[in-house]
């Protein structure tokens, strides 16, 4: 398999990073363990019936909600499956886990003193599970859900609330409307890299390939993160312009509930 390694940014230009948090910062093999494997099963002992078939209802009861901001809240999952969904997600913090090189990563920003914000499809039950189990919060400025601005990131009307929450400004001079491809932490010339270990995709959650998010770079102002389809593109203007420049029907992006 080839793989393209992309210069590092010039970081000196860099101001602010924003961050994905499942299969950027964190290993997705939790979430697709905890969705296509432990609710399910704790599905199927509360009403008798096999696991596969339970999955399949589940799989069903996701792909309707697929895109609105019930797909990642787990009250909405409680209130529909009558289970205690945070709980069972909390029974199962041992296996979150952040990706090798991302505490190598955010370590070397925070030596920079670029801030850094979370930016997450994620319920706020979920991030503070999350955060609890990594400790990754100690190197976050500060963290924008869905739940915040009232829609998931595949909407445009996400990335023009946080504009507002953030406090960017697209006009502001000097910016460099440079977006970069996604890299990984070894591409950006932090630390060395492993492969990620395989396991189930969105697709198997979802039914479709959703978007691949990674992390990218806006010069001077703002680094995004979160890009549909794992590429990145040239873009300008404000960050729900950049948004809506790479979004596409199958790009919504599965960010764990």
């Amino acid at each position: 398999m080839c793989t393209t390694v992309y210069p590092a940014p010039d970081w000196a230009t860099i101001r602010t990073v924003l961050l994905d948090m499942d299969g950027t910062l964190l290993d997705r093999a939790f979430d697709d363990h905890f969705y296509l494997e432990a609710l399910p099963a704790h599905y199927a002992a509360a009403n008798r019936m096999p696991v596969e078939a339970a999955r399949e209802r589940l799989v069903a009861l996701y792909r309707a909600v697929e895109g609105e901001l019930d797909w990642t809240d787990v009250d909405y999952w409680t209130r529909t499956l009558e289970l205690d969904v945070p709980a069972i997600k909390d029974s199962l913090r041992h296996r979150i886990a952040p990706h090798p090189d991302s505490l190598a990563f955010l370590t070397f920003l925070r030596k920079r003193m670029i801030p850094v914000h979370l930016v997450t499809n994620a319920h706020p039950k979920t991030l503070a599970i999350k955060m609890a189990q990594t400790g990754l919060k100690a190197y976050l400025d500060r963290a924008i859900t869905a739940f915040d601005v009232g829609c998931l990131k595949s909407k445009v009307d996400y990335w023009v609330k946080s504009e507002v929450i953030l406090g960017f400004d697209p006009r502001a001079d000097g910016i460099n409307r440079r977006v970069l491809p996604p890299h990984s932490p070894v591409q950006l010339g932090v630390s060395p890299s492993r492969p990620r270990r395989p396991g189930f995709t969105p697709r198997a959650a979802s039914g479709h390939p959703c978007g691949v998010t990674r992390s990218f770079a806006t010069g001077r102002n703002a680094v995004a993160a979160d890009v549909a389809g794992g590429e990145g593109v040239a873009a300008s203007g404000t960050l729900a312009e950049r948004k809506a420049a790479h979004l596409s029907p199958r790009g919504c992006d599965r960010e764990a509930a």
